[in-house]
């Protein structure tokens, strides 16, 4: 028996598109309750390439893995998997109102007909709430994983650079917004040698590791109110690039996360250490609300 669920995204096709297949995105909606979550999340976007998402629960009492192959991919249209001995297909359709989403998938005999539309449909509804989230922030952060090798994320802020780059260099400030404050980490220490050759280390902590986790790294290029290079030497190997381009009292922030290699950029996202991108930058928004406010006093 065919089950099918949908839901009307108030966003643009290519937002909603990208929302669906990117890692990023689906650990942060992949779930059918508040106490399970996708802890990592996987995409190989073309047919015969495969998904998977590791779904728990979030006190660890139990979690399994959905995953399965593509079997028809149409760019901003649909989607269709199979999974075990069950298929699925989800297609995207323009309406009046938004993008309407429609899953429909074999129902299994295991759970009642109900349970499972019910599942699937909160899945959907938490898919549709996120994608919103998003279009409704004041700024709107643009992630790009499309390149081979990068992950790129995109913003405007309104502050100049001169204070935008400030709050990235002053280690007094970068300390009050770069931690996303729902990962539940506490930022213990922040040194950071603002110069070509400079180095950084931030220590962190949380509450289920009794030891501190860092990152660490140095300045490869630093151009005032423009331009940061710097490597991240704990693991993965990528070099990150920060331009600041300054426009009409605004600036357009730019991080490129350039990557050995594909499959090291993939386990990035996967980990979910690319999804606080749009908290963080959030947090700084706010942050740079105040600075200006300062800067701007006589």
């Amino acid at each position: 028996m065919k089950i099918t669920v949908e839901t009307v995204v108030k966003a643009p096709l290519e937002d909603v598109w990208r929302a669906y297949t990117s890692p990023a995105d689906i650990t942060q909606w992949n779930a059918a309750s508040d106490d399970w979550h996708t802890t990592k999340a996987t995409v190989d976007l073309r047919k015969g390439g495969a998904f998977s998402s590791r779904m728990e629960a979030k006190d660890g009492s139990m979690g399994f893995v959905f995953a399965g192959i593509y079997t028809e991919i149409v760019e901003h249209e649909r989607i269709a998997y199979a999974f075990g001995d069950r298929n699925a297909e989800v297609d995207f359709v323009p309406a009046a109102n938004g993008i309407v989403v429609r899953v429909t998938f074999d129902s299994e005999p295991s759970h009642s007909i109900e349970q499972q539309r019910d599942g699937w449909q909160a899945i959907l509804d938490n898919f549709a709430k996120h994608v919103q989230a998003k279009q409704g922030r004041s700024g709107k952060t643009v992630v790009d994983a499309s390149s081979e090798r990068d992950f790129v994320a995109t913003r405007q802020f309104k502050a100049p650079a001169r204070v935008v780059f400030e709050a990235w260099t002053n280690p007094e400030l970068f300390r009050q917004w770069w931690v996303p404050k729902s990962c539940g980490l506490s930022l213990l220490s922040c040194a950071m040698d603002i110069r070509t050759g400079g180095q950084y280390r931030l220590e962190f902590r949380h509450p289920s590791s009794e030891q501190p986790m860092a990152v660490f790294g140095r300045y490869m290029e630093v151009t005032p109110s423009a331009r940061l290079v710097w490597t991240n030497d704990e693991g993965g190997g990528a070099v990150t690039t920060l331009t600041f381009d300054e426009r009409d009292g605004g600036t357009t922030v730019v991080m490129r996360d350039h990557y050995p290699s594909r499959a090291a950029r993939d386990d990035a996202i996967a980990s979910g250490s690319t999804s606080g991108i749009a908290e963080q930058f959030e947090q700084l928004e706010t942050l740079l609300a105040g600075l200006s406010a300062s800067h701007a006093r006589p």
